[in-house]
């Protein structure tokens, strides 16, 4: 009977799919394989720009959503036009309020060149006309008149001193009269020997001559005050020439930007009112370079450009992914210089982020990485309502240092953010936080595995030769692919589907080029792919082998033979970090008389999880409801996992706890050359678990190390046959029946694969009992 609910080896080979080369997709719909859906809620959230139009999207590990997200958005904004660049410029007005200037795309980058260019040829011009024989010449004109006039009116000052009895001294300390008399200059000693009224008339004359020299000297001075007035006024000239007319080529490029010509015209004047200062700094440097270098406080500092955002590169709108979400990756920070003590920045030293580099496109950003840090979540939903971003120091705010800081223009944001994390923190952040939910207001979620056929298949052999083309792989063969499709089906836990973890399956093809390499081959096989996977499984291999030595040792019991009565063998899975191992488990059960029913040993021990408690109760149920409906119950039925001190749950043993109970009930034996693997309802249908191809790779293990006789094998639910797949060692023991898979999806069909009867003689067996138990308790009653 139980051959009929036995998987033959062509249900159990999951067949290869072959494709002709005319029937390979190449086109673009390789992103998002599968969610159609996806694609369409994409498109659709990239149309809105109302506020709060992100987008959280829900994506498991392994799916490479950054890589098919950044190709997807590459494919919508080929037709957008790249984003403004951004200048930070000096303010002459306020200096601790740097302004930030918006030009087009490409046009930073000329801005600051023009602008360095035009400074530079200031100087150079500069220089040049007032160090020209022209300007020489004029400048000599005009100090010549004021040298003639004033030597014109020190010669009228000797004559007049001459006249009352001086001669006349020009030094640099000033004017000196010195008495003549009888043609000579008297020294103190003949001043002393002059009469009192020669004395009197020498110092009366005296008295007139200083006055007339001070007059004179007044004069000397204007005459000064006015050749220099006309040198300056002349050089100002030229200057304002030299100037207007170098700037007028910027100008006339960034005339429609208001904001620019504004800032130039600012500039201008500060160039002009500053420019002697600095051809004088000029004479103190060997070259013009070292001057345009020099950021020890020369006024040149103050024309520089900070291209703070440069698009010049860029073609459309930008896409970018911020792994490392931290407040000043994301945000851009300004630096400082420590001053005798005293922290100092300027607008050449701030310093642009993430967010500045997406400004005009879209920023993905993995949510659990920028939860990490409360500021920077806080931050970007600032940004994202309030539309710009605000420079603030962090160390400022603490007040840890002294800082003299700026505060630079905020530049406009407009961007699309497109957060990628798990459905559990979507629904945390969406309970507890107020914001997200109008800030995110599209929620996408990917899926895991996609159906599997030709046009699906042809899409994923297409990405392994884009992905071999990129990273420099050997080639997949045919054979190679559908060996990773295999293995794709495997982790959706699907033979009818494929996984969308893309990850794990990149990193299979990688190890398989090694594999490829080491072996001196120029393509990736179907052999080098198992060699692969099976180096994948040698790596956690440890464990099991431990296990099958306690197995072989004697230390783990297990019984691979023979029946027994209230024991049989079930599947357990246990999680090590990236492996997961399924080991025999030895369920036995043991009835006697008593009225409470089914006893959880492990319960009893606090070693069961609520799902396993669960399952226990629906075991009450199915027996009670099968076989008290006319004798009460009036026995304990005790499960015990055997050799399990460590915490069990689920319910996925529930199939073999019952089969131990119906054993133990009935005194029938069962075959203990069979495992089984199943969940079971109150009613006796059984359902479906998970890991099932792990639990069969388990259990062929074992009976593998115990010695196959083609008895062993192992039952599963009917509705995880689809599930199946299987290496190639299993299927060719299945092949040459030395190993059995069955599949069952009811009770009553695992009682004729473990037994030589049917459920019907198992109920009676067990009616028998009640029956016979409760007329004896009805007899001593009486």
């Amino acid at each position: 009977m139980k051959e009929c609910y036995e998987l033959s080896h062509e249900e159990l080979d999951l067949k290869s799919v072959v494709l002709e080369e005319s029937d390979s997709d190449k086109d673009e719909e390789d992103i998002f394989v599968g969610n159609g859906r996806v694609r369409e809620i994409l498109d659709f959230g990239l149309l809105l720009d109302g506020a709060g139009y992100n987008i959280y999207l829900s994506a498991s590990e392994g799916l490479n959503t950054v890589e098919f997200l950044k190709k997807f958005l590459k494919s919508k904004s080929k037709k957008d036009n790249p984003p403004d660049d951004w200048c930070y410029v000096y303010n002459f007005k306020h200096a601790d309020k740097p302004k930030v200037l918006r030009l087009d795309a490409g046009k930073g980058k000329k801005f600051k060149r023009v602008l360095e260019n035009c400074i530079k040829d200031v100087i150079l011009q500069s220089n040049v006309k007032f160090d020209s024989a022209e300007f020489k010449k004029v400048e000599s004109c005009l100090k010549d008149e004021f040298l003639t006039k004033g030597e014109s009116k020190l010669e009228e000052l000797k004559d007049d001193a001459k006249k009352l009895g001086f001669s006349t001294n020009i030094t640099d300390k000033g004017i000196y009269f010195i008495p003549i008399v009888d043609g000579k200059k008297i020294s103190e000693e003949k001043y002393d020997d002059l009469t009192v009224e020669e004395q009197e008339t020498i110092i009366e004359n005296l008295n007139i001559m200083e006055d007339k020299s001070e007059d004179i000297m007044k004069q000397v001075k204007r005459l000064k005050k006015i050749s220099e007035a006309k040198v300056l006024k002349l050089q100002n000239k030229i200057l304002r020439i030299i100037i207007d007319d170098i700037f007028k080529k910027l100008e006339n490029e960034f005339e429609t930007n208001k904001k620019v010509i504004a800032y130039v015209k600012e500039l201008k004047e500060h160039l002009f009112n500053n420019i002697r200062e600095i051809l004088s700094e000029a004479d103190s440097h060997d070259t013009l370079k070292d001057l345009l270098n020099d950021e020890d406080g020369s006024n040149l500092e103050k024309y520089k450009v900070n291209l703070f955002i440069d698009n010049s590169s860029v073609k459309s709108s930008p896409i970018i992914y911020c792994e490392n979400p931290s407040y000043y990756e994301m945000f851009g920070k300004i630096e400082y210089e420590n001053e005798l003590g005293v922290y100092t920045t300027n607008y050449t030293m701030i310093k642009k982020g993430v967010l500045h580099n997406a400004n005009g496109g879209y920023l993905i950003i993995n949510v659990e990485n920028i939860l990490k840090s409360a500021l920077t979540w806080e931050t970007l939903k600032k940004v994202i309502n309030s539309k710009k971003l605000v420079f603030e120091n962090i160390r400022e705010q603490l007040g840890a240092l002294p800082i003299k800081t700026i505060k630079p223009e905020p530049i406009p944001i407009d961007l699309k953010v497109i957060l990628i994390g798990n459905e559990n923190i979507y629904r945390l952040l969406y309970a507890y936080d107020s914001e997200f939910k109008e800030l995110y207001k599209l929620h996408v979620q990917l899926r895991t595995e996609v159906e599997k056929n030709k046009k699906i298949i042809s899409r994923y052999y297409h990405y392994f030769d884009e992905v071999c083309h990129k990273n420099g792989y050997h080639m997949l063969t045919s054979d190679a692919k559908n060996e990773v499709l295999k293995y794709a089906s495997r982790v959706a836990e699907d033979r009818n589907k494929l996984t969308t973890k893309f990850s794990v399956l990149i990193d299979l093809i990688s190890e398989a080029h090694l594999c490829a390499i080491h072996e001196d081959i120029s393509v990736i096989n179907a052999t080098m792919i198992k060699q692969a996977l099976h180096k994948q499984k040698n790596r956690s291999a440890l464990l099991k082998e431990n296990l099958n030595d306690l197995y072989e040792k004697g230390k783990l019991i297990i019984d691979c033979k023979d029946k027994k009565v209230g024991q049989i063998n079930g599947i357990a899975l246990s999680d090590y970090s990236e492996s997961t191992i399924a080991r025999i488990i030895r369920i036995t059960a043991v009835t006697y008389m008593g009225k409470l029913g089914v006893i959880n040993i492990e319960k009893e021990n606090k070693l069961s999880g609520s799902i396993f408690d669960k399952g226990i109760g629906i075991l009450s149920g199915y027996i009670g409801n099968r076989y008290a409906q006319e004798y009460p119950f009036m026995l304990n039925c005790q499960l015990c996992f055997e050799q399990v001190y460590n915490i069990i749950d689920g319910d996925s043993a529930s199939c073999a706890e019952l089969y131990a109970i119906l054993s133990s009930l009935s005194e029938i034996p069962f075959d203990q050359g069979l495992a089984i693997t199943g969940s079971v309802d109150q009613l006796g249908n059984v359902q479906p678990i998970g890991g099932v191809n792990d639990k069969i790779r388990g259990c062929y293990d074992l009976f593998k190390t115990k010695g196959l006789t083609g008895e062993q094998g192992v039952i599963i639910p009917k509705h995880n046959v689809d599930e199946i797949i299987l290496g190639d060692d299993i299927l060719d023991d299945v092949k040459a029946g030395l190993f059995h898979i069955y599949a069952i999806s009811k009770i009553e069909e695992g009682v004729e694969i473990f037994t030589d009867f049917t459920m019907k003689d198992i109920d009676e067996k067990i009616h028998d009992k009640l029956k016979s138990n409760f007329e004896k308790r009805m007899e001593k009653k009486s």
